[in-house]
């Protein structure tokens, strides 16, 4: 039952990457230039308080003089991720997780 809930959730994840390539690929034929919805700008877009506080939290890096720390870069490396590509990826690891095969019964 869960494996189907898995399932289900991992294809709903999909289609949400696929709508927001198809409104990448729709943008750049109005604008005439490569340009895609990273995960920066759907944050700050329907999640500001997250988008906030990673900001602060990357401030904070620099302010206490760790700004060569690997998080810092990690968070620049997260806000520039594709949202389609990020989906893709979501869907390829629950999906295989939840229909793993398991093994034969020999009796």
């Amino acid at each position: 039952m869960f494996a189907s809930l898995f399932r289900l959730l991992s294809f709903v994840i999909l289609a949400g990457g696929v709508i927001v390539a198809i409104i990448d690929a729709t943008h750049w034929v109005a604008e005439n230039s490569l340009r895609y919805t990273n995960l920066g700008e759907t944050l700050q877009t329907y999640w500001p308080s997250a988008a906030e506080w990673l900001r602060l939290t990357k401030m904070d890096l620099i302010e206490t003089k760790i700004s060569t720390w690997p998080l810092s870069n990690v968070i620049d490396y997260i806000n520039s991720i594709p949202v389609a590509l990020l989906a893709a990826a979501l869907f390829l690891l629950i999906y295989g997780l939840a229909s793993r095969n398991r093994a034969p019964r020999h009796f």
